[in-house]
């Protein structure tokens, strides 16, 4: 498989200073939350990705709704004439 052999060998223990930091900054953007004294990934956050693709869906459906309804008045004017 053309693996390599690891050549440093990190300890969560001499790390945890960074380790806390980088979860901070994952809290502090909204990326995670704590609860009772730990901390879980979030995995949803208003206004992002699945609300955004909602709101869209929404509003391409209410378009549509408005363009058969002006076409319907088209139809009715030409029928008129």
């Amino acid at each position: 498989m053309n693996i390599r052999k690891a050549t440093v060998h990190p300890r969560a223990t001499e790390n945890i200073e960074p380790i806390i930091s980088l979860i901070g900054k994952l809290v502090d953007n909204g990326y995670a939350y704590a609860s009772n004294g730990d901390v879980y990934f979030r995995t949803h956050r208003e206004g992002h990705n699945l609300d955004r693709a909602r709101n869209q869906f929404a509003l391409v459906a209410d378009m549509e709704k408005k363009l058969e309804q002006m076409n319907e008045i088209v139809r009715a004017l030409a029928a008129q004439c």
